[in-house]
């Protein structure tokens, strides 16, 4: 007798759920979506964060100091890695794909790592010092 009450409650609850989300979308009628509008905003709002993005790198990036240890010296600054993982964001590809485009725009950033190198830099403490303070400038 309680799995038929159980079931009942349910079967209860779901017609409740499909006649909320019914007067929803009546009161809330879907926009039409103005998509030449949004690319041009969109465009507009790219450029503006790319002209603002490589003075607030460079800020968040100035006063940094890490000690190090013996051993090799990192072949990239904090500022190159912080561009490197902020372009890897931002074009949403995996770690070696972004290798390879590295290397495609590596006349463009004098940047050519290997995948590998990208996906240290979720780890790196001197990358999360400099995002830490790219964040702090930002808001």
């Amino acid at each position: 007798m309680p799995r038929l009450l159980e079931k009942h409650i349910h079967d209860k609850l779901k017609e409740l759920e499909k006649y909320l989300l019914e007067q929803y979308k009546k009161q809330h009628p879907q926009k039409e979506k103005n998509y030449a509008k949004y690319e041009k905003e969109f465009k507009r709002r790219f450029r503006k964060a790319r002209n603002n993005l490589n003075p607030l790198i460079e800020q968040a990036t100035a006063t940094l100091k890490f000690y190090r240890a013996r051993g090799d010296k990192p072949t990239l600054k904090v500022d190159q890695k912080l561009r490197l993982l902020l372009l890897s964001q931002l074009a949403g590809k995996s770690n070696r794909m972004m290798a390879y485009m590295t290397r495609l725009f590596s006349l463009i950033t004098g940047i050519d790592r290997s995948y590998k190198t990208i996906e240290r830099l979720y780890s790196d403490p001197e990358v999360e010092a400099a995002l830490f303070n790219l964040w702090v400038l930002i808001l």
